[in-house]
């Protein structure tokens, strides 16, 4: 046949003929004028007359090329585990004169849309090479597909085989029209809102820093039953999308965005972490606290591209962040009383009291004996250590340590040393009201006796309030439940020691009767002088 599929035969003599066709390659025949469908043509030719016209239809074979975009959530690229299928992704099929895999120098055949299950066709598509393309939808990114170059093209050649049927050589060899799956994945939207506190107004200086921290004891040691601290809010966008439409909530303090101080610029869209490190949201909120809480707010934001379109069908992200404000009214502190036993020995005591916790609290107790005196131990019995130091834990209290130290060159008389936990009391002040009190006595006598003394002693404590074996308060002084700032220390005054014989009242009795006798026969005899 030339260009236009005409054929003839010249100078052909009269008699009976057959005209054969052989298909071209990747062509297959529909039709002939004989009407057999065989690729035959038989005719007669008679002398000075002119035959019927001879007709050949070729085609070339129609193929279907099907497959599926699904949806793949553990982001794993394995073709064999998908999920459910990804609507509304645009696919193409190009044109590959050449036959490289490379659709830049062909034309597109068809655009097609995949379904609510994910699956796309395109039909009626001749013999050929060709590339299927996918368009990612916005929000996903591909993962996988069957060509294994994960570059969202799947070249596919169209040939005919036996039967006059077409086969699809896809990618490295493989043989099938249908299952050409492509594997996309949602891009992670998600957020992140971390709320910190810490004590005092200085215009939010001090957010982003070290000072600023989720877990705050605010102690109120002016006792005015307030104390000044500042939020922070941080929010930062931990996943791929763009985020637009950002809400920001304060629960616990009933605040919205719009009633805290930004820090810098607050933008319209927020980049991902990944994309920029520096995409940061910080807000701060002055505010007056007059008791503990656990403060917390919440973010929502809405998954956008890069030019601010909403990603409609994409999740939105979420995330709260919440700090542990503890308040304290006046540092734990104890009470120390002394009792005289005569002018030797004195009975130091202590009642520690966690007074401002709800929880228990790792506490520490160091009390130096005082100048003027050395330690004597206490006869043993229950709650004395055996180094003579009584400590009674009551409640949910617990005693891990009860001694005395002996001196040293910090300490040259010693100190007594208590370890523990103590329950929380909140509100309770004095040993009878308290539950969990901690209860410390130990002995001292005087270094010198005959004289008058004033013997001072004061304990020393370190708090951890949380447990946590870092002191949120380290060497706190004893306040011994004065009405001043904390540093009253106890004392007792002692006077001279009286030499007094040993004697029963009995005997004291005729002593004094035989001394006022006396006094009176004095008297007597120098009035009569």
């Amino acid at each position: 046949t030339d260009a236009s599929g005409t054929f003839s035969f010249a100078k052909v003599p009269a008699g009976q003929y057959a005209v054969v066709e052989t298909d071209p390659v990747n062509f297959d025949s529909t039709a002939d004028s004989d009407g057999a469908n065989d690729n035959r043509v038989k005719l007669v030719l008679v002398s000075g007359e002119q035959p019927a016209q001879l007709v050949f239809l070729d085609a070339e074979p129609f193929s279907s090329l099907t497959g599926y975009v699904h949806l793949d959530t553990d982001r794993n690229g394995d073709l064999t585990d998908p999920d459910s299928g990804v609507a509304g992704v645009t696919l193409q099929l190009y044109s590959d004169p050449n036959g490289d895999g490379d659709p830049s120098d062909g034309e597109v055949v068809a655009t097609v849309q995949t379904d609510a299950d994910g699956h796309y066709a395109f039909a009626d598509v001749v013999t050929g090479h060709y590339v299927i393309v996918e368009t990612d939808k916005s929000g996903y990114i591909s993962t996988a597909d069957v060509a294994g170059d994960n570059d969202n093209r799947i070249p596919v050649s169209i040939t005919v085989v036996g039967d006059h049927q077409s086969q699809c050589v896809v990618g490295e060899g493989q043989e099938s029209c249908t299952g050409l799956t492509f594997l996309d994945s949602a891009l992670d939207s998600g957020i992140q809102l971390r709320k910190t506190a810490y004590h005092g107004h200085d215009g939010g200086a001090k957010c982003g820093t070290d000072e600023a921290k989720d877990k705050l004891t605010l102690v109120d040691l002016d006792k005015n039953l307030q104390e000044d601290a500042t939020y922070c809010f941080e929010i930062t966008n931990t996943g791929e999308n763009w985020l637009a439409d950002i809400a920001l909530v304060d629960e616990t303090l009933g605040l919205t965005a719009d009633k805290l101080t930004p820090i810098g610029t607050v933008p319209t869209l927020l980049a991902p972490v990944s994309k920029d490190a520096n995409a940061v949201i910080r807000y701060y909120y002055e505010s007056v606290v007059t008791k503990s809480l656990v403060n917390t707010a919440s973010v929502t934001a809405k998954p956008a591209l890069e030019d601010g379109t909403l990603l409609g069908d994409a999740v939105d992200a979420k995330g709260t962040g919440s700090v542990d404000l503890r308040f304290v009214f006046d540092p734990p502190t104890a009470t120390k009383t002394v009792t005289a036993n005569g002018d030797y020995a004195m009975l130091w005591k202590m009642v520690w009291i966690n007074s401002s916790s709800d929880s228990v609290a790792g506490v520490q107790v160091y009390d130096g004996v005082p100048e003027g005196t050395h330690y004597v131990a206490m006869q043993a019995g229950a709650n004395v250590s055996a180094d003579g130091v009584y400590c009674e834990a009551r409640g949910t209290s617990t005693t891990a340590t009860c001694q005395y130290e002996a001196p040293s060159a910090a300490y040259p008389r010693g100190r007594v040393i208590w370890k523990g936990t103590i329950g929380g009391d909140v509100g309770h002040t004095t040993e009878a009201d308290a539950a969990n009190e901690v209860v410390i006595r130990f002995y001292s006598m005087l270094d010198k006796v005959g004289e008058a003394q004033t013997i001072s002693n004061q304990a020393h404590s370190s708090w951890d309030l949380d447990n946590d074996s870092k002191p949120e308060y380290d060497d706190v002084v004893s306040d011994n439940g004065g009405t001043d700032d904390p540093g009253d220390s106890t004392t007792i005054s002692v006077g001279a020691a009286t030499q007094i014989p040993t004697l029963n009242e009995w005997a004291l009795f005729l002593l004094s009767g035989l001394l006022v006798l006396v006094a009176f026969g004095y008297q007597r005899y120098r009035r009569k002088w």
